[in-house]
Formats: structure tokens, C-alpha cells, sequence
């Protein structure tokens, strides 16, 4: 990427080019407008050229709109007949017989009122061809010209406001630029004074030559352009605003209005603050955001606050920050009284480092972890020892990760030195590592962070100790290293608080650890002086574990059970993954797949990774239960972990493929699968029984394939592994495919036996999930051994189960199966139906819609849902379409 006009367009701003789509699309004869806003420099212009450049064919026109001329009444419209062709009839030159025409005006906050008025009528009124008028307009608009735009934004068909340039656009622009990757202190203070605007972004870099860039923590250029541009604003305000403007950059961003008014209040004078401030907002130097007690002032152009902020002397930032601390002390917000004092002190080198430091860790104690963060990120700013920085800087991570604010914590992380990292940083940058998914990397950090803290030649606090045994057991975690968690897990037990954070989410973890080394439940209770965030921690690990050993019910209310505290976000993840999963065991498909969907956002605006496979195995599973198979692809695609990703990504990620293969016919596809679990398997042990159950499927496929024998012996160590654990899905699951392979080994009698058993078992325990499966494969095989009656009473309850599922695809296949075999391909007759029941479906039959009928019969749509349930059961069909052939024929 380069800091070319395309080059500068990336992430958010790709929404941009829908604009193309519903400008080409116009019907003919039709009009239509486009308004396109944002601040100056932030790429609205490049916005125009790229919708021109998707449009090819059309008649370009495209009018600049200067300052100078906006007084001057239809000069705009001048403007186009000249592009045009002189003394041409403007409308019958746009609006020509299947003419396509573009007319983009940019700079309209420049146009003059007749011109735009006059052209957007034109525009909407096109009677032969078709014509799109596309305006670029900046957000800050004269006042003279802004009613004229508000009509305008009113008959507009989109008005898109052009989004900033995200930090890692920024960053990525930079660096292929300037050759350097910039550290995260420097690119927070790039992306501050340029608002994330591509042109603020291009006059930045130009302003120093490339290897300026390449320092320890290089300073932020002032451009003479910025300079000049905003000396130019001052100089229009007089004496009380320009204070306003000076007090409002030295405080920074969001500082509420009040404060502000009292702080200029004391250069002003109290009479003349609200004035000065207005008089500033007025002008478009300054705005006001919010309402009521979080209304805030700031400047309207970063690149202000960067020349305005570097131009006060420190004596005079200092006492301007030393009046915002009084001020905020006597409003009684000690957090910000002191960030203010510091910052005063720090100017003077007067400050203690010490006390800010102190007051982080009390905010930590009170689990305010982003202001603990904060305040040990000034504290490190203000720090003239270098060491001591550091180890504050690592602190200001460490809070952030307690908040489970992983993007944050990413971005301050990569400001610090990593040439002498201690074993806390690297034991911090492991655990980042993990949720970020980059698994050689945890693995190398996390070991040498071991190395060196308990080897025994230095004395190390328990705290690190204990915080480097709970990143570790999640390492263990991800890793499915069982028994090496079991053993982190008792030194977390022996070196950490009884009440810690760390030593109650180990113990959390190690509640689902143990109970897959023994093969049975181990449930604890809560802790003394549990908190909320210590409690959801253990509620993932109980509904985990109830999932796994036959009890969804206790694991559906654990794992729906919400705190709605930001530092408990990253559990709630894993309670998303595992509730997605326990909602589909529980047959409820849609429900299952928007539990993961939401659990997919949460994973990309967390910044967690490795969790996405596990909720992508659920969301493919009931996409293709639906029959939709473009949603499930979509999910599949994005399971392309590599050799790198942990055990927690790559099991489900073959699982996913081997189910959806193997239900779909794909032989080769679900070998393929099979043989990448066996590989895994081979890596470290996931055969815990329940936990990670893909054998059945696979030794279903070994059969397809003609290999029986092979099948055999893979499934015998499967059941000799789940003979103990008393987990009746687990022997019912495996039991389909025993009954399977003795039935091709010819000992027939057995083998029903045991697919009698494997359905039997299943319909106790209330997971229509995999009881819907076991019926079907179960009556599958009896057809073909020519027993269809028995076959079909199997498909007829199957096809029950997947209908009440929403398992659109089950439901085809399970009538597909009763038609081949011929007995229950009409087994219901319209005779069947209730009075009520007949007036629904003749009336669906008709091609009416739920909503239709409901408002005919006067009842519910819900009611109607229910009913056509109820028919399609009876009449033993799966879809609408077929209800006309059913009641035709009869």
C-alpha cells in the first residue's frame, strides 16, 4: 500500500463502494443522488474518482465548486453546459433517450444555492434517460448554505459519511511508505492529530524525509501547512476564544464541558468563558459533543490540537493543568484530579511517580483495570528511570489484559522494549500470544518466561508466579495438554491467594482438566468471596463439563447466564462457543447458529482468535442442517487454521469438515478430515471420551469406503476407551457404527441389537441432535436390509425431530428415505386434518403466505407456524410446494 488516493482505502471504507451498485442499477428513465461527507482531507474526493472509475460507460461530469464563487448565482450550472457544450439546453443534454449520465460535484459546500436546488430537481426528474448526481460535501458547512443541504440530504437515495482510517490502516500505510514500523506510542499520536484523514496523512509524511521515522520514539512533525492553516483560524478569533482554543488543546480529548468553562474562566474571567468557548465553536474551531453531564469539548481538526499543543511553553501547559486538577478535585473526580496534577508536575519534573503508581494498583484492588491502565501508563510517560518505566508500562498491559481489553493491550505491547524483555514481559506478550492464535510463538514465550521464573535462582513474588501458572494452564488448554494442566493447576493451588483472580479461573480450567483425565464429573463450588467475574469463570467450566457428561439442561442455564461486565468479556466468549454447541445438542438450530454468529463478533472485536474454530464447527453444523449451503461454505472457509494453531482450533476445524463431508456424501472429503484428526490425535491425546467424539462419524466413513475390518479395530479402541466413563451419548454414539460393521460382517442379529440399543439410549436422554441422526442412520440400514415398515417408523420419528429442529435439509432427506422405501411416502391423508388444519393448508396450498393466512382465519402467524408444523407431520412433506400435490390428488 502506498499513499496513493486508492492506496488509502481500506477496511471500513470498502462499504463505500455499494454506491457504484445503486447508481448503476437505476432504472431508465430514473434520477437519483448521492451525498458523500466528511472533514477536510479525509478522502471524499477519492470517493468521486473511484465511483466514476466503477461506471464505465456512463457520461462523466464533474464540477469543482470554489469558495470564491459560491456567491455567484448558477455558476454551477454555467459550469456543467460548458463541459457539456456552449449554449446547450442543460436538460435535454442529461436527459437524453437511454443516456446514462454522472455528475459529480465536489467542494458542495462551495456551490451556490440556485445551482443545487435547480440540477437535483433536474436529476429527479428524468423522463428519458437516467442520471446520478453524486455530491461531495465537507461536514462543516457555512451557515448560509447548510439549509439548502439538509433539503438536499433529505431527497438523497444514501448519504455516506466517509469513515476514518483505522489504526492498522495507518500503520500499514506507513510502513510501506516510510519503510518503518511505527511503535504503537507513535502511531496513537499519528493517528491523533490526523483524525485517521488520508490527506492530513499524506501532508504528515511529506513534511520529514522517510528516515526520520526510523528513531526510538520519534516526534510527531508540526507541517508548516498545518501551521499556517491554523495560525490562520486564530487569527480570526479574538483574545477569550483563542484562549478557549489553547486550554481545550493542552487538556486533550473529551474533557467535559464544564471544566473547560471553568478553566478559561480563570484567564478570561468567569463573565467571559462561555462566550470565548461559543465564540470558538462558532467559528468551526472548536465543537461541543454529548449532552448533559457528558458534554465535551474538543477541536474540531487534530492537526489544531498538534500545532496549538505544541506551541504553549511548559510553564504555561503546566498551570493550565494544575487549574483542571483543582477543578476536578472540588467536582470530587480524584482520577482525573491527579492525572491533571501529574501532568503539571511532570513539566516542572516536580512530579512523584510513586503515588501515581500506588493509586493504579488501588484502582486495580477495586477492579477498575482500564483506569488502573491508564494511570500506570502516565505514571511510566512521566518516569525519568528507564527501568522503572518499563516495569510500569508492563503493569499498564497487565490492567488492560485483566480488563480483557486484548486489542489495547496488543497495541500498548508493542511499545515496549523488546530488546531485554524480563520473564514477566515475556510471560505477558505469551499469554497475548495465545489469544491472538500465533501458538509457536505462546509456546517459546511462556516456556522461557517458566525457565527463568522457576528455576530457583532468584526470589520471584507469588504473584507472578501465580500469574504465570494460570497462562500456562491456558496454554495447556489450548494445547489439550492435559495432564501437564492437572500439574500447573496444583501449583497455581499452592502458590496463589486463596481468593486470587488467578488461582479461581485456574481452578476453573482445572475443574474441566481433571474431570477428562478421570473420565468423570468433577463439579466444584464456589469459592469464598467469589466475585462475579470469578464466577463466570467457573460457570463456562460446569457447563462445559455438563455438557459433556449428558446433562445440556444444567449446561444451557450455566452457560446463558450473563454478568454484562466488560472485564468478564473474554469468559463470556468461551460461553458463547460452548452455549452454540449445547444449543444444537439440544436441537435448536437457529438459536445455535446466532449464539456462534454472536460469538464470532465478539471474538473479532476482542481481538481473540483462537476461539473462532469452535464457534465456526457450531455455525457450519447448523447451516448445513438448514440446507443452506452457501452459509455453511462460508463458515468452512474461514476454518483454514495451519500446522501453527492450537489443538482448541484445529479439532473442530476437522470436525466441522468430517460431519458436514460425511452427511453430504463427500467420501473423500470426510477421509481426508478423518486422517487430519488422526494426525492430531497422534500429536497428544484428545480421545477424553465425550470431549472431542468423531470416531463414530469416522468409522461410518472407513465402512462406506469397504473397509470394514479397519473400522473394526479403529472403533474397538474408542469403546475401550469410553467402556468406563459412563457417558450414555458417548456409548450411544458409538454403538451406530458397531451395529453397522457386525451387520456387514454378516452377524445381522447383533448388529440390530445394537442399533436398537444406540436409539433406545438416545431418546432418554433429550439431545434430539444426535438422537435425529442415530433414527435415521439406524432406518437407512434396516431398508436396505429390506425391512421398510420398521424402517420407516425410524424416518417418520426422524423426520419429527428434525422438523421441530428447523433442520430443513434432514427433514428433505428423511422423506427422500420414506419415498424409496415405499411404504410411508403418503402416509397422511387430508382426511387426517383437523377442520382448522384443512382451511390452513388449502389456503398455503393457494400460495398464501403465514401472514395471509392469519389475517383471514383471525389467528396468530405463530398459530399458523404451529398448525403447518402439525400438517406437514401428518401429510408426511417437507415443504410448502408439496401441499397443492397432496390435497390435488386426493
Amino acid at each position: 500500500m502506498t499513499l496513493t488516493d486508492r492506496g488509502l482505502f481500506a477496511g471500513p471504507r470498502r462499504a463505500l463502494w455499494g454506491i457504484p451498485e445503486l447508481v448503476g442499477s437505476l432504472p431508465t428513465p430514473g434520477g437519483t443522488v448521492v451525498l458523500v461527507t466528511g472533514p477536510a482531507g479525509s478522502g471524499k474526493t477519492t470517493v468521486a474518482r473511484e465511483i466514476a472509475a466503477a461506471l464505465p460507460g456512463w457520461t462523466t461530469v464533474r464540477v469543482r465548486a470554489l469558495p470564491w464563487e459560491s456567491g455567484d448565482e448558477g455558476r454551477l450550472l454555467d459550469c456543467v453546459r460548458d463541459h457539456l457544450g456552449h449554449g446547450a439546453d442543460l436538460g435535454r443534454r442529461i436527459d437524453t433517450k437511454d443516456g446514462s449520465t454522472l455528475l459529480i460535484f465536489d467542494d458542495a459546500h462551495w456551490a451556490d444555492a440556485a445551482s443545487l436546488r435547480d440540477l437535483t430537481s433536474l436529476v429527479l426528474r428524468m423522463r428519458r434517460g437516467r442520471c446520478a448526481l453524486v455530491l461531495t460535501c465537507a461536514a462543516e458547512v457555512m451557515p448560509d448554505l447548510s439549509a439548502v443541504l439538509a433539503e438536499i440530504r433529505a431527497v438523497a437515495d444514501l448519504t455516506v459519511t466517509v469513515p476514518p482510517l483505522s489504526t492498522d490502516d495507518i500503520r500499514a500505510v506507513l510502513q510501506n511508505e516510510v519503510g518503518v514500523q511505527l511503535g504503537a506510542t507513535t502511531l496513537r499520536r499519528v493517528a491523533d492529530c490526523t483524525d485517521g484523514r488520508p490527506g492530513r496523512l499524506r501532508e504528515l509524511v511529506s513534511a520529514v524525509p522517510a528516515d526520520h521515522w526510523s528513531a526510538v520514539d520519534p516526534v510527531v512533525p508540526v507541517p508548516e501547512l498545518w501551521r499556517a492553516r491554523t495560525l490562520q483560524k486564530l487569527r480570526d478569533l479574538d483574545d477569550h476564544a483563542r484562549t478557549a482554543v489553547t486550554v481545550t488543546a493542552v487538556l486533550g480529548r473529551e474533557v467535559p464541558f464544564a471544566v473547560v468553562r471553568q478553566v478559561c474562566g480563570g484567564y478570561t474571567g468567569p463573565g467571559h468563558a462561555l462566550a470565548a468557548v461559543s465564540a470558538a465553536v462558532t467559528a468551526g474551531v472548536l465543537r461541543v459533543v454529548g449532552s448533559g453531564s457528558r458534554e465535551y469539548v474538543d477541536l474540531v481538526d487534530g492537526a489544531d490540537r498538534h500545532v496549538v499543543a505544541g506551541q504553549v511553553s511548559p510553564e504555561v501547559g503546566a498551570d493550565i493543568h494544575r487549574r483542571a486538577a483543582q477543578v476536578f478535585e472540588e467536582r470530587g473526580d480524584g482520577e482525573e484530579a491527579l492525572l491533571h496534577l501529574t501532568l503539571a508536575r511532570s513539566a516542572t519534573g516536580e512530579v512523584d511517580t510513586r503515588e501515581v503508581a500506588t493509586y493504579a494498583e488501588d484502582l486495580g484492588y477495586q477492579g477498575l483495570w482500564r483506569a488502573s491502565s491508564r494511570m500506570f501508563r502516565l505514571a511510566a510517560t512521566v518516569e525519568p528511570d528507564q527501568g522503572t518505566a518499563a516495569r510500569l508500562q508492563l503493569a499498564a498491559v497487565e490492567a488492560l489484559l485483566a480488563a480483557a481489553d486484548i486489542p489495547e493491550a496488543v497495541a500498548q505491547a508493542g511499545s515496549l522494549d523488546r530488546g531485554r524483555r524480563s520473564p514477566q514481559q515475556d510471560s505477558m506478550l505469551g499469554y497475548l500470544a495465545i489469544h491472538e492464535g500465533r501458538r509457536s510463538e505462546a509456546v517459546g514465550l511462556l516456556s522461557r518466561a517458566s525457565d527463568a521464573l522457576m528455576s530457583g535462582g532468584r526470589a520471584v513474588a507469588d504473584g507472578d508466579i501465580a500469574r504465570l501458572a494460570a497462562r500456562q494452564i491456558l496454554l495447556c488448554l489450548v494445547e489439550w495438554n492435559i495432564p501437564s494442566l492437572v500439574r500447573w493447576a496444583e501449583l497455581s493451588e499452592r502458590r496463589s491467594p486463596y481468593t486470587s483472580g488467578d488461582r479461581i479461573e485456574s481452578a476453573a480450567i482445572a475443574m474441566v482438566g481433571r474431570s477428562a483425565l478421570s473420565g468423570r464429573p468433577r463439579l466444584d463450588v464456589a469459592a469464598a468471596g467469589e466475585d462475579l467475574a470469578q464466577t463466570e469463570s467457573r460457570d463456562v467450566a460446569v457447563g462445559w463439563v455438563s455438557l459433556i457428561f449428558d446433562d445440556p439442561l444444567t449446561a444451557y442455564q450455566r452457560l446463558s447466564a450473563r454478568s454484562h461486565l466488560d472485564v468478564t468479556e473474554r469468559t463470556i466468549l468461551w460461553k458463547d462457543a460452548w452455549l452454540a454447541r449445547t444449543t444444537l445438542v439440544l436441537g435448536k438450530v437457529e438459536e445455535a447458529r446466532r449464539a456462534a454468529e454472536l460469538g464470532l463478533e465478539r471474538a473479532h472485536r476482542l481481538g481473540i482468535a483462537f476461539l473462532e474454530p469452535l464457534l465456526l464447527w457450531t455455525a457450519a453444523e447448523a447451516a448445513d442442517l438448514q440446507g443452506r449451503p452457501e452459509l455453511c461454505r462460508h463458515y468452512l472457509s474461514q476454518l483454514g487454521v495451519g500446522s501453527d494453531a492450537f489443538m482448541i482450533q484445529r479439532i473442530p476445524a476437522e470436525m466441522a469438515r468430517l460431519v458436514i463431508a460425511h452427511g453430504n456424501g463427500d467420501l473423500a472429503g470426510a477421509e481426508r478430515a478423518g486422517q487430519a484428526l488422526c494426525t492430531l490425535r497422534e500429536e497428544t491425546n484428545i480421545s477424553q471420551p465425550g470431549f472431542w467424539l468423531w470416531e463414530d462419524v469416522y468409522s461410518q466413513v472407513l465402512v462406506r469406503l469397504g473397509r470394514v475390518a479397519e473400522a473394526d479395530g479403529f472403533l474397538a479402541e474408542a469403546e475401550e476407551r469410553a467402556a468406563e466413563s459412563g457417558i450414555d451419548s458417548v456409548r450411544a454414539r458409538l454403538l451406530l457404527p458397531r451395529g453397522n460393521i457386525l451387520i456387514q460382517q454378516g452377524r445381522t442379529d447383533e448388529g440390530l441389537d445394537a442399533l436398537a440399543e444406540a436409539s433406545d439410549t438416545v431418546a432418554r436422554l433429550g439431545m434430539p441432535f444426535y438422537e435425529g441422526r442415530i433414527d435415521l442412520e439406524y432406518g437407512q440400514l434396516l431398508r436396505r436390509l429390506g425391512r421398510r415398515r420398521d424402517a420407516d417408523i425410524l424416518f417418520g420419528k426422524a423426520q419429527s425431530i428434525f422438523s421441530a429442529m428447523g433442520a430443513t435439509r434432514m427433514v428433505d432427506l428423511t422423506v427422500r428415505e420414506r419415498r424409496a422405501g415405499g411404504v410411508g411416502a403418503r402416509q397422511g391423508s387430508a382426511g387426517e386434518l383437523s377442520p382448522q388444519e384443512q382451511q390452513i393448508a388449502k389456503l398455503v396450498a393457494a400460495g398464501a403466505t403465514n401472514r395471509e393466512v392469519s389475517a383471514e382465519l383471525f389467528v396468530s402467524p405463530k398459530t399458523v407456524e404451529y398448525h403447518l408444523t402439525r400438517i406437514f407431520r401428518k401429510l408426511s412433506i417437507a415443504r410448502r410446494s408439496e401441499l397443492a400435490d397432496v390435497l390435488g390428488g386426493e
